[in-house]
């Protein structure tokens, strides 16, 4: 059944890509973390009088932050519904 009579693996090639193993990295530094109700808070403050434009390139809002957002109906080969008009 086997080819020596006996269950074997095949053993894994050495690590050849990127760089070598380096070992553990340092332990996270608390105090380096921000903290997430000041990001929550700063994220809010920047969309308070701001408005949100949906074309690509701008960081959005985070999911917990209330803001305004203009569509600029960028959908390219799709049709918005909003501006389809039917022909009778």
């Amino acid at each position: 059944m086997y080819a020596h009579g006996t269950r074997s693996h095949i053993p894994q090639p050495p690590h050849s890509a990127g760089t070598p193993y380096k070992g553990l990295r340092d332990a996270i530094d608390p105090n380096q973390i921000s903290s997430p109700i000041d990001t929550i808070e700063t994220d809010q403050e920047r969309w308070d009088n701001q408005m949100y434009m949906t074309l690509p390139g701008k960081q959005p809002p985070l999911s917990t932050t209330d803001f305004i957002a203009m569509d600029q109906a960028n959908s390219g080969l799709f049709v918005n519904p909003a501006e389809h008009r039917y022909r009778e």
